[in-house]
C-alpha cells in the first residue's frame, strides 16, 4: 500500500467519521428544536393562565377595596352621628 493510497483511505475515513458525527449532531439539534418548540407552547399556555389569574386577582382586589370603602363610609357616618349625640349631651349637661 502506497502513501497515496493510505492518505486516500485516511481521507475517506475522516470524511465518513465527520459525516456520521455531523448527521448525529443534526438529529440531536432537531430534537432540541422540537423540545424548545414544546416548551414555547407550554410557556404560552402558562402565560395565558397567568393573565386570567391576574384578571381574577384584580377583580377580587377591587371587590375588597369596595367593601372596605363602604365599611369605612358607614363607620364614618356612625362616628359623626355619635359625635353629634355626645355634643348634644354635653350641652344639655353643661
Amino acid at each position: 500500500m502506497t502513501n497515496e493510497q493510505l492518505l486516500d483511505d485516511l481521507k475517506q475515513f475522516i470524511d465518513a467519521t465527520v459525516s456520521q458525527h455531523t448527521a448525529e449532531l443534526a438529529m440531536r439539534i432537531d430534537g432540541v428544536e422540537q423540545r424548545i418548540g414544546g416548551l414555547d407552547r407550554r410557556i404560552n399556555g402558562l402565560e395565558q393562565r397567568i393573565d386570567i389569574l391576574d384578571q381574577k386577582i384584580d377583580q377580587v382586589q377591587d371587590a375588597i377595596a369596595d367593601t372596605f370603602t363602604q365599611g369605612a363610609e358607614a363607620t364614618s357616618t356612625t362616628l359623626r352621628e355619635h359625635d353629634a349625640r355626645l355634643s348634644r349631651l354635653e350641652r344639655r349637661t353643661a
